[in-house]
């Protein structure tokens, strides 16, 4: 499944293997970062959706919001030109991918120009690097998701952030991380939105270490939350007709399970779409699905985009 979410976005593979986290010391590890050639071509790649002022928005760079050992985990915040307190969208990147990029995924044009639409639309947008290095690495990312919004959530304030209105919104193989959202580990959650999102890990059971459990899988999983009726809050679904079928079938799963449960899980489709499509498919399809995102979060969050 690693490989395939790289081959699925650009159409070529990346090592099968899960990659090595990024060395011990600061120093070393800012020496041997480096840009693999499979990813050069996504990395100015924005999304095929704009609006009035969006470009002109910039971010407060770089803040740390956990040290996990000597790794300094970061973020960007990007602030509209309302005043605060302001309801907040949290952008959570896919993976797995190297833990020595150059180019971190909050640096990415695709989250870069998601910050700017969210700034554009009267949100505070949160842009972040997350420890999902590998399928070994999904409890330390998704641990990271849940210390990054406890930050937000401690230091509202400082950021212009409405502390009890945020929006959760995962990329790709970043839909697992919205688990903690699922089972109430996270106050202050209004919504959660997922683009093309892979929602169970346990398919991937035969490449992950045996030190990850049964057990641990599940917790890992949003379509067993679904299946066990755990609390969702209000849900939007992108869904690509063109995506890989292993990460369509776990988007079917997830939603089968939820509608049984009552669950307020709505779904669109971009039925020509392939994986990435709000940056890949520059068509009025993916522009409408990325504006009915905006607005289905501005009437979750009470906000007028």
């Amino acid at each position: 499944m690693e490989k395939l979410l790289v081959c699925v976005l650009i159409g070529c593979a990346a090592p099968a293997a899960p990659s090595p986290a990024p060395p011990a010391s600061p120093a070393s590890a800012e020496a041997a970062r480096s840009d693999p050639d499979w990813l050069l071509p996504m990395l100015p790649m924005r999304i095929v959706y704009t609006v009035a002022g969006m470009e002109e928005r910039s971010a407060k760079k770089d803040v740390v919001y956990k040290q996990a050992g000597t790794l300094p985990l970061t973020m960007d915040v990007w602030s509209p030109a309302q005043p605060g307190p302001r309801p907040a969208i949290v952008f959570i990147h896919g993976g797995p991918i190297p833990g020595d990029l150059r180019t971190q995924p909050k640096d990415w044009g695709v989250f870069v120009s998601y910050g700017q639409l969210a700034a554009a639309s009267g949100f505070v947008g949160i842009t972040f690097n997350h420890r999902l290095y590998g399928l070994d690495r999904v409890a330390d990312a998704q641990a990271d998701v849940v210390d990054l919004i406890g930050h937000l959530r401690a230091s509202a304030a400082r950021y212009g952030i409405d502390r009890d209105r945020i929006c959760l919104w995962a990329f790709s193989g970043g839909g697992t991380l919205l688990s903690p959202a699922l089972t109430d580990q996270l106050a202050g959650i209004r919504c959660v939105v997922s683009f093309y999102g892979l929602l169970d890990r346990r398919p991937d059971r035969a490449e992950i270490p045996g030190s990850i459990t049964d057990a641990d899988l599940q917790q890992l999983s949003p379509v067993y939350h679904a299946a066990a009726g755990h609390r969702i809050p209000p849900m939007l679904i992108a869904r690509a007709g063109n995506d890989a079928p292993e990460i369509n079938a776990t988007v079917d799963d997830f939603v089968r399970e939820a509608r049984a449960h009552h669950a307020p899980v709505q779904v669109i489709e971009h039925p020509t779409g392939h994986h990435a499509f709000d940056t890949r498919d520059n068509d009025d399809r993916s522009r409408a699905i990325i504006a009915e995102a905006i607005r289905f979060i501005a009437a979750q969050l009470a906000v007028a985009p």
